[in-house]
């Protein structure tokens, strides 16, 4: 992998002209690079040539700055404008201290604040809504709001912290096992000797619903 001088774009070789840049690269005349005695120069060499043909046949695209800093999934563009907006006037206030700028701060505060509550309500209304035919959308949600899986990192058991994914599950599953009470109904039993079908109450999908709102 080599470097070029360009800082702020990159090659997209995904709107690359293929066949233009094969051909390019077998008219080049590489026994050139063998009378070279350096090295160095003989990279140099190599890799502008191989440029001139990227220039050629690939086009260029913008790299984007990466924010350093990572938003809650509810955040949208007019939040996040907004709390960089209030940033950007904090850092002045605290350079200049002018009035004009605190006040603006504090608008700008109050302003994402609000932003924030009712982008949150509607995230929150939405997973609510998607819920009944999409539940990962809800599971994610609530992995976001945790800040981890559902699965704890690190459990206690008699004093002892374990780490391990497998032995947490398999110790839920030892816990779960040892307070779970199997019915001894003769009456139940005898019915499942002499019948293969089970009687359950009709479920309509309001109830479903009602119980998943309910959750």
């Amino acid at each position: 992998m080599f470097a070029l001088n360009r800082k702020n774009s990159t090659f997209n070789f995904k709107k690359a002209d293929f066949p233009k840049l094969y051909d390019l690269l077998s008219k080049v005349d590489w026994s050139e690079m063998t009378n070279v005695k350096e090295v160095n120069a003989a990279c140099d060499f190599f890799y502008n040539t191989l440029e001139c043909i990227f220039e050629a046949c690939v086009p260029k695209t913008s790299i984007s700055k990466i924010s350093r800093r990572s938003y809650p999934v509810w955040f949208d563009s007019t939040i996040i404008n907004c709390l960089k907006h209030k940033a950007r006037v904090l850092k002045k206030f605290r350079m200049y201290q002018c009035q004009r700028h605190l006040d603006e701060f504090k608008k700008l505060r109050s302003q994402a604040k609000f932003l924030i509550a009712k982008g949150y309500s509607e995230y929150v209304k939405s997973m609510e809504d998607t819920i009944s035919h999409d539940p990962r959308k809800f599971w994610t949600f609530i992995q976001t709001k945790r800040g981890k899986s559902r699965i704890p990192g690190t459990i206690f058991v008699n004093g002892e912290a374990i780490s391990d994914p497998c032995i947490i599950v398999n110790n839920f599953a030892d816990y779960f096992k040892s307070v779970y009470t199997v019915s001894l109904d003769n009456n139940y039993s005898a019915n499942m000797t002499t019948n293969n079908n089970i009687l359950l109450p009709k479920i309509s999908e309001d109830d479903i619903l009602r119980q998943l709102r309910e959750l």
